[in-house]
């Protein structure tokens, strides 16, 4: 409406009467459309009539005031996302993105990413797959992963979820699965007294879809340590 090619700029009131009355169907929704002079999509907030008046105080003109909130660009295609064979199933890749990148992490002790934000599916790739991007941040830089047991326990809805479409299984009884889960518990904490497991991971190439296991650590301490130490002897390694 406010593009200077609108059909309706600088009419009379009654010109503009006249347009709206050859519409047949007068129950039709009268929308507002606000175009920029690029070409954007206006979105807008409110629009009223303001009767404007001379000094004189005689009636000048009739406006549409439109009150505008923000600008929306027009919808972009989205690349088609990559598609893979994995494991004899077609698999979607995510894409590699700015927040999965080492030195966007939150937590870095040391040089060492703790809990990084990693792609999903960082750990179901073909190396070969991977963005050339994440491949050269990623390779040979280990980083901990903090585990705690609430992490690994499941309630027994969640167990009876996960299995019911498996065929001929039998649900284990909900007072063995709770007596189970907390042997585990147990276990847990007499391996991990903090309750925190700290894994020390690597992408390096002893997995060809996944980062290595370089071990699983009672205190954070012991794991900054390996993964230094991991560090430096794989740079010495690929040195050689």
């Amino acid at each position: 409406m406010s593009n200077a090619d609108s059909d309706l700029c600088n009419k009379s009131v009654q010109e503009v009467i006249d347009l709206l009355m050859e519409i047949e169907d007068k129950s039709l929704p009268f929308e507002i459309v606000v175009w920029d002079l690029n070409g954007f999509n206006l979105d807008y907030s409110e629009a009223r009539l303001v009767e404007l008046f001379n000094t004189d105080g005689s009636p000048s003109r009739i406006e549409i005031s439109i009150s505008l909130t923000e600008e929306h660009e027009p919808h972009e295609e989205q690349p088609e996302p990559r598609v893979i064979d994995y494991c004899g199933q077609q698999m979607e890749i995510a894409p590699y993105e700015a927040n999965h990148r080492p030195e966007a992490q939150a937590c870095i002790i040391g040089g060492v990413p703790i809990n990084p934000t990693l792609r999903p599916g960082f750990d179901s790739t073909p190396n070969e797959e991977r963005d050339p991007l994440e491949t050269s941040d990623w390779w040979d830089r280990p980083f901990i992963q903090a585990v705690s047991w609430a992490d690994m326990a499941s309630s027994y809805s969640a167990y009876l979820e996960r299995t019911k479409n498996i065929p001929d299984y039998a649900p284990t009884p909900q007072v063995v699965f709770e007596a189970e889960q907390e042997e585990r518990r147990e276990n847990w904490h007499e391996h991990w007294p903090s309750g925190i497991r700290y894994d020390v991971r690597c992408l390096d190439g002893g997995a060809w879809d996944r980062s290595t296991n370089w071990g699983s650590y009672a205190t954070l301490d012991e794991a900054l340590a390996v993964a230094r130490s991991g560090s430096d002897l794989q740079r010495s390694t690929h040195a050689e």
